[in-house]
């Protein structure tokens, strides 16, 4: 969370094209269903000034009043080797979910604390379970995660996450089309 502290400020009047576009908002943003998004590009063109807006306005109160969501958000640093994990991910995102939303702390989280106390913290496969729950619970909007120079996280870990963002948005489609 504190390398997006380093991340420069946009420019005057730049990123809003892409929460502007048509088909940006039609695609993904106005979706009904659960779809991911994935924004590649050359190093250097504004990918991650792009992540940054993007949280922001995900934050905003014109955007959360129009959209009932919760916001998570992790960038990813290639001179942090600890911090580009799948474990560091989730940990992020589910800490800003939890904070949101404690009541899902207690719910989804401390179940796994109680019996393997701060372990929890370093289990991928944990931290997944929890996560799933989370995304799963009936109580809550929508998520949006974004996740900031994916492609620098852990090769093994970023397949794991991949897999388990395509598992739960194969799951809310499929819950969604019923």
């Amino acid at each position: 969370l504190t390398h997006r502290k380093q991340i420069p400020s946009r420019g005057p009047g730049t990123c809003k094209w892409f929460l502007q576009d048509e088909e940006f908002r039609k695609n993904w943003l106005d979706r009904e269903e659960s779809v991911a998004l994935w924004v590649s590009g050359p190093i250097g063109c504004g990918k991650t000034i792009l992540s940054s807006y993007i949280v922001d306005e995900l934050n905003t109160v014109e955007f959360r009043s129009s959209n009932p969501s919760t916001s998570g958000y992790f960038f990813c640093d290639a001179k942090n080797d600890k911090e580009n994990t799948g474990e560091a991910v989730l940990r992020a995102i589910l800490h800003q979910v939890f904070t949101a939303h404690p009541f899902l702390l207690q719910k989804h989280a401390l179940p796994y604390y109680q019996s393997m106390g701060s372990q929890i913290y370093l289990s991928f496969g944990t931290l997944c379970d929890i996560f799933e729950k989370v995304c799963f619970d009936t109580t809550m909007g929508d998520i949006y995660c974004v996740i900031d120079g994916f492609d620098e996280c852990e090769k093994s870990s970023r397949r794991q996450l991949i897999r388990l963002f395509k598992r739960i948005i194969e799951t809310k489609r499929t819950r969604e089309s019923h």
